[in-house]
């Protein structure tokens, strides 16, 4: 019976950790950069070798394989989201209207980052990436459960309610995203008032008014 190597247990050296970690990041950027510019499919082991000057083998020691590329952007990209959307709310503001900023922080990070959103969400892939990260999923959730429960005193509104409320905006304004993407029939002054007439009626507020420029990040016009 052939003999096989020992494992080795010597510790890595802080600059050789340094170093791999640098690498890594390093890999990570590039796939990233490829994958906003070019789109998902023209990310391959040799065209990020090619980008970062490094042999295609190398990558492998970071990444066993494309997909393990795929599921790092994607929990980045959830992570980035998440940022996005917990960043834009004005605490001094009425709860709709954080509610109506948060997805339209949402909508702008679609369309700014649109392969990596459709490679986290999957849009027009093969996968179901919400069923697979549900780490990086949960925490948005969270965070838009805490406005759809948010609701008068004089109406009672359930655990089970605020979770489907939740899944409801969120399902209703990736509809909205994934139609720009493969279709876009509308300009983008009528889908932000489609999002700001829909969120002002989940709310219970009635329409929200959003006349803003088009070009400027929506959630600068809340107020």
């Amino acid at each position: 019976m052939k003999a096989t190597a020992p494992i080795s247990t010597k510790k890595r050296s802080p600059d050789s950790q340094v170093k791999q970690d640098g690498m890594r990041r390093k890999i990570f950027e590039a796939t990233l950069n490829i994958c906003l510019r070019e789109g998902w499919e023209a990310v391959s082991m040799r065209r990020i070798a090619q980008v970062i000057d490094a042999a295609a083998p190398l990558i492998y020691q970071y990444f066993l394989n494309k997909e393990a590329l795929r599921a790092e952007l994607t929990k980045t990209g959830f992570r980035r989201l998440l940022f996005s959307m917990r960043s834009v709310p004005n605490p001094a503001l009425p709860p709709e209207r954080q509610y109506l900023a948060m997805w339209l922080a949402y909508w702008d990070f679609a369309k700014e980052n649109q392969p990596l959103y459709q490679l986290m969400l999957g849009v027009a892939l093969d996968t179901n990436s919400v069923e697979s990260y549900p780490e990086e999923i949960n925490p948005v959730l969270r965070l838009v459960s805490t406005f759809t429960g948010n609701q008068p005193a004089d109406r009672y509104i359930d655990e089970d309610s605020i979770i489907r409320n939740a899944y409801a905006a969120w399902a209703f304004i990736h509809g909205l995203v994934t139609l720009r993407i493969t279709r876009n029939p509308l300009t983008e002054k009528e889908y932000l008032l489609i999002i700001t007439e829909h969120i002002g009626l989940i709310s219970g507020t009635g329409v929200l008014t959003d006349n803003r420029d088009p070009a400027t990040p929506a959630y600068q016009h809340i107020n």
